[in-house]
């Protein structure tokens, strides 16, 4: 009977996984998996002269910390002395990132430049056509882009580069991920534009030309896909975001240094997103860690924000906005402001149904600051891959919102798949009645469960306080579990019926209360803002089993409202 049930169970998350799937992925797939095209070694085609200026892009940090040692993810590794480039120890992530190439255009980078040729000849050497991590389309359409700016900045790529680059440009242009959609298939266009530009591809309809309109193609359905009207990336996650933002201002970059108009075109999207970036940052200058997220994955937005500056492209918000309020509500991103606090509420979809890959089951999480100080927390993104913590980072409990029966409001599975997932109730409502600010939202994610339960969440903010209402309504009896997840320099105190937020330089920051819980435990818990880090914190996880509806009411005041 119970294999029965688990493979009825393993059915279930398949089907409900599939099922939003678009035919291009799966036809895509099939055609992926069976489709072996051979590498063309034909000499390279002619190098286009810039007519422009090149902007030097922002500066990663520096990962190559030895002669061949380097530091992805928070984590140190060396080429074998044999020379392979699939390092055996570290993560395919980790391997991801060493073929990207990323220190060539990292800080100090011209201090390495000896070392960086050296590495490129033995990528050559060591990487025949198709062979190894490195003929992935990912990991080669960002060495691609990351070859390209390096040899802008200034001229790098000697001969047995540029044709290694050629051959890697017309592999690409039959192994684009159309199966896998998104950021993906973004980074492939991007990579095909950068190809066909540096090739002289503006010039006329030649090989490098075709590298260009393919890459023009799909670049075009991307940003009209995956760029919501408000300015955000539909995959909801705000790194991911910033990863476009960086690619458009690439691109108009390039589009300028080759005097090839057509890329100006993406100014306006850039300038939009830039807004959306800008305004979903902490006041530490810092993004929030919703769905997929981790800080120092590529240029800070800080430094976004200066690189479209210097490329003459500001920030456009075209967000709702009110008297201590700001509404996303393509993509359901709210923030409030309450004297000290700032607080960043997610009301929207876990993200677009067919690729749901970066999303997590957090469906009304929240992320509190008080100045610049992070407060509550969410868990973050500490690693990918298929593991019993990539399950937990990517949970309900790991967020700052309501498990009910210990089931997670979106059936996050593996690494990167979503079976039933929650959907909003509407739009988050926001309204102003007497000095408070009144926002309220929903998701039906444990409508499958008996009793059709569904989560509201009410925030109501003044100048100095924030109340949290959660009620669950449905039918049956339930257990409602509450979680709030506070950053690892904030100390929390009980105190009769308070818990008391304290930080060691910062004094008394305010303090807690929660009702309606039956019982109530400061836990031990992990915080992950980078990959490969993890740091010990707490949480406090509220509880209460009984009959619906059931509510609870959370309340934080600064110490100075007393």
């Amino acid at each position: 009977m119970n294999r029965v049930f688990e493979l009825y169970q393993k059915f279930s998350l398949y089907f409900h996984a599939i099922r939003y799937l678009k035919p291009v992925q799966i036809y895509g797939r099939l055609f992926f998996v069976l489709h072996r095209p051979k590498p063309d070694l034909a000499p390279a085609p002619k190098r286009s002269e810039l007519q422009g200026p090149w902007v030097t892009p922002p500066l990663r940090k520096q990962s190559l910390v030895g002669p061949a040692t380097f530091d992805h993810l928070n984590q140190k590794f060396s080429l074998p002395n044999d020379g392979a480039w699939d390092v055996a120890g570290p993560s395919r992530l980790w391997n991801y990132h060493l073929h990207y190439f990323d220190d060539l255009m990292a800080e100090g980078f011209l201090e390495r430049r000896g070392r960086h040729r050296d590495l490129v000849q033995s990528w050559i050497r060591h990487n025949p056509p198709m062979q190894g991590t490195g003929w992935e389309p990912y990991p080669l359409s960002r060495r691609v882009v990351n070859w390209i700016k390096a040899d802008l900045t200034p001229s790098f790529l000697d001969n047995a580069a540029l044709s290694s680059l050629a051959i890697q440009a017309r592999y690409l242009t039959r192994r684009c991920e159309r199966h896998l959609q998104g950021n993906h298939l973004w980074i492939n266009a991007k990579a095909l534009i950068f190809a066909g530009l540096f090739f002289d591809g503006a010039a006329g309809p030649g090989e490098a030309g075709k590298w260009l309109a393919q890459g023009m193609l799909l670049a075009g359905r991307g940003i009209k896909d995956q760029v919501k009207p408000d300015g955000g990336h539909y995959e909801q996650s705000p790194m991911y975001h910033a990863f476009m933002v960086e690619d458009l201002l690439d691109l108009i970059n390039l589009g300028r240094a080759c005097a090839w108009a057509e890329l100006d075109g993406f100014k306006e999207t850039a300038a939009r997103m830039l807004g959306y970036l800008q305004g979903v940052c902490h006041p530490d200058g810092q993004i929030v860690l919703f769905n997929d997220a981790a800080f120092n994955m590529g240029p800070s937005p800080g430094q976004l924000l200066d690189y479209g500056q210097r490329l003459g492209i500001g920030p456009v918000n075209v967000s709702e906005q009110g008297e201590g309020w700001r509404h996303y509500p393509d993509s359901g991103v709210v923030c409030l402001k309450a004297g000290p606090w700032t607080l960043f509420w997610d009301t929207g979809p876990i993200g677009p149904d067919h690729i749901p890959g970066h999303a997590h089951a957090d469906s009304l999480t929240l992320e509190l600051s008080w100045n610049r100080q992070r407060v509550i927390v969410d868990t973050g993104t500490g690693e990918y891959g298929v593991s019993p913590e990539r399950l937990h980072q990517r949970g309900t409990s790991a967020h700052n919102t309501v498990m009910i029966d210990g089931r997670n409001s979106s059936e996050v599975w593996a690494g990167f798949r979503v079976a039933r997932r929650a959907r909003p109730l509407g739009r988050a409502t926001i309204t102003q009645v007497d000095g408070q600010t009144i926002c309220r939202a929903g998701h039906d994610g444990y409508k499958r469960i008996r009793g059709k339960v569904l989560h509201w969440r009410k925030i109501i903010t003044d100048k100095e306080n924030i109340v949290i209402e959660d009620e669950i309504q449905g039918r049956g009896q339930h257990l409602a579990e509450l979680f709030w997840h506070f950053h690892p320099e904030i100390d929390v105190r009980p105190s009769d019926d308070k818990w008391f937020l304290l930080h060691a330089g910062l004094g008394k920051i305010g303090e807690m209360t929660i009702q309606g819980a039956e019982d109530i435990q400061l836990i031990f818990a992990t915080y992950h803002p980078e990959f490969g880090l993890s740091l010990e914190t707490k949480k406090l996880v509220a509880k209460t089993r009984g009959p619906l509806p059931i509510k609870f009411l959370t309340r934080i005041s600064s110490f100075n409202s007393q």
